[in-house]
């Protein structure tokens, strides 16, 4: 099974993305935040996939972060919800929004979601609301910061590498530029503030 893809963004598109990986082009079907987030074509970008295998198809699903991932894998273990519902959750709220409709089992806020009815949300509230705690929406906010900043931080080291800094000198640069800011910054954003510095 293959647990995430890092190369280069190859292609952008709004529901899905192409990343070049040795020499390999894969199609990957995200998520509008997703999308959003990931960065610009000709990044080196890393996107953590689920590989979904039917008898006529095998198609990959990219997340930005493991938080991300985990709610679809939870949303596709609910009877009737796809891989593509799935995601169109994940495109229409954020996951503290998602869990919250859950937790107040908020039907009419989840049938707004393209291809949920009633039924499916109903199903989807008594089948995830014991999955989903209070404690566990705060900790995937934290894990999900948490992982856009290392994400952020390895993009950075590898994009100064490739100028010319050595790998150590990189991640030296790279860490003071984040301890200093005290804030969550993009690839792009970090690699700036170690130029000007």
């Amino acid at each position: 099974m293959i647990n995430y893809i890092r190369g280069k963004l190859a292609e952008k598109h709004p529901a899905h993305l192409v990343i070049e990986a040795n020499g390999i082009g894969y199609d990957i079907a995200v998520s509008l935040s997703t999308s959003d987030l990931v960065g610009s074509v000709g990044d080196n970008v890393k996107v953590f996939v689920y590989q979904h295998v039917r008898e006529d198809s095998l198609d990959l699903f990219g997340f930005f972060t493991r938080a991300e991932k985990h709610l679809f894998l939870l949303l596709i273990s609910v009877g009737g919800v796809g891989p593509k519902s799935a995601l169109n959750v994940l495109s229409t709220m954020s996951i503290i929004d998602f869990q919250q409709a859950i937790l107040k089992e908020d039907v009419g806020r989840l049938t707004c979601v393209t291809g949920i009815g009633k039924k499916t949300a109903q199903r989807m509230i008594l089948e995830l609301k014991d999955k989903v705690s209070f404690d566990d929406l705060m900790t995937q906010k934290e894990t999900s910061s948490k992982e856009a900043n290392i994400n952020a931080h390895e993009d950075a080291v590898e994009a100064l590498t490739a100028l010319g800094y050595s790998a150590q000198s990189a991640r030296q640069e790279v860490g003071r530029v984040q301890r200093e800011t005290g804030v969550s910054c993009t690839t792009e954003e970090l690699i700036r503030k170690v130029l000007k510095r």
